[in-house]
C-alpha cells in the first residue's frame, strides 16, 4: 500500500502504463496494468475490493492475481458473463484477456 514518504514526495499524478491490445467485447475496457497498480497502492494483501462499475472484469481479474477478495456490481447482465468466463479462464490457467472475446464469440454464435 502507499505509505506517506518522509521526504514529502507523493504520488505521482499520471502513470505511464503499456496500451491494452487484447480487444476484449467492451466499448472501454481498463488497462490490467492500471487496475493492478491501483489495487496494489490502495488495498492490503487479504483485503476485499470494491468495483461499483465492474464492466467486463479486469479489477476482479487482478484482486484475484494479488490475493484480494473482490466485490463488484454492473447493470448489464453480458458484461457479468463476460467477467464471469474472464475469471474462469483464470482460475483454469488461460490468460484471463487474449483469446476471451475469441471465446465469448464461439460460445454466442447464432
Amino acid at each position: 500500500m502507499i505509505k506517506p514518504n518522509p521526504g514529502g514526495a507523493s504520488v505521482p499524478n499520471y502513470l505511464i502504463l503499456p496500451q491494452d491490445y487484447s480487444k476484449r467485447p467492451h466499448p472501454a475496457p481498463m488497462t490490467p496494468d492500471l487496475a493492478n497498480w491501483v489495487i496494489r497502492a490502495y488495498s492490503p494483501e487479504n483485503g476485499t475490493v470494491f468495483d461499483p462499475m465492474m464492466g467486463i472484469g479486469t479489477t476482479l481479474i487482478e484482486s484475484a492475481k494479488l490475493n484480494r477478495d473482490f466485490l463488484g456490481c454492473e447493470l448489464y447482465q453480458e458484461y457479468i458473463d463476460i467477467a464471469t468466463l474472464s475469471y474462469t479462464r483464470l482460475q483454469r490457467g488461460d490468460d484471463p484477456y487474449n483469446g476471451l472475446k475469441k471465446e465469448w464469440e464461439s460460445l454466442h454464435e447464432t
